[in-house]
């Protein structure tokens, strides 16, 4: 692809992992504002639309997103002030987890039967190991003893 300061090669996916925190901060912020949004219809319009166990689900998917859109903020700002491919791991997991497990209990809060697709355990679970890999990044932009540069995830 190109080679890094260092001399390495930089394949496409490390170089996609460095630059994707910037896009993940803007869309966990959109995506924070989005379950801000649906707070606010759950809160008035919702009752009217929904079922209890409708209601359950929603309130499920809509807690998920706005913890997939603080991780993205999280993931967004950490990769800038310590850019590694960590960040950008981190940022991916809470983007699928946003798609596997929102845009499988969303629809099932409308849905009559309720059913789900099942991707919603999946969907979680990149959620939990997107929350730990960010840790993993910040853990090593502190033990770096350096606040910027790139580490390549180290």
């Amino acid at each position: 692809m190109g080679h890094s300061p260092r001399g390495r090669e930089d394949t496409l996916a490390a170089v996609v992992l460095r630059r994707l925190p910037p896009l993940a901060f803007v869309c966990g912020a959109v995506l924070a504002a989005l379950a801000t949004a649906l707070r606010a219809w759950r809160a008035h319009g919702a009752p009217s639309v929904l079922d209890p166990e409708g209601l359950r689900l929603f309130d499920a998917a809509m807690t998920q997103l706005q913890d997939v859109g603080l991780g993205l903020l999280a993931a967004g700002l950490l990769g800038r002030v310590a850019p590694s491919r960590l960040a950008g791991l981190a940022a991916l997991g809470f983007l699928a987890s946003c798609v596997l497990f929102c845009g499988d209990v969303f629809p099932a809060a409308f849905r009559d039967d309720h059913a789900t697709l099942g991707t919603a355990p999946v969907g979680g679970s990149f959620g939990i190991a997107a929350w730990l890999v960010l840790a993993a990044a910040g853990l090593a932009s502190l033990q770096s003893g350096r606040p910027t540069g790139d580490r390549d995830g180290a």
